[in-house]
């Protein structure tokens, strides 16, 4: 897998944040009665996301080790959401014992 460069993402960040502004500007007048806010914040995560999927694919690579680009990404998804799940589990377990010793 080629890495890409840390700049690499960040520009998918930017790219986002900017579409996601035009969207948030034009989407009113192509249709009056919606109302787009946060544009520029959604269209920088949607960026992000989209320079994310060769990582994701790769870390999917490394649990099945296979080379089926859908089944990798798929599994780097749902194994960085798991992971990403435990570790909220893990903090909320953390601040519930100290909100005990607190009191």
């Amino acid at each position: 897998m080629k890495k890409r460069a840390g700049w690499g993402i960040f520009a998918f960040g930017i790219v986002g944040a900017v579409l996601g502004l035009l969207v948030e500007w034009a989407a009113p007048l192509v249709f009056p009665s919606l109302v787009i806010r946060d544009g520029m914040i959604w269209g920088a995560f949607a960026g992000l996301c989209v320079g994310y999927v060769p990582n994701l694919r790769y870390m999917g690579s490394q649990i099945t080790r296979r080379e089926d680009k859908g089944l990798n990404l798929v599994v780097g998804v749902v194994s960085f959401l798991v992971i990403s799940a435990i570790v909220v589990l893990l903090m909320f377990f953390v601040f519930w014992v100290a909100s005990l010793f607190s009191r």
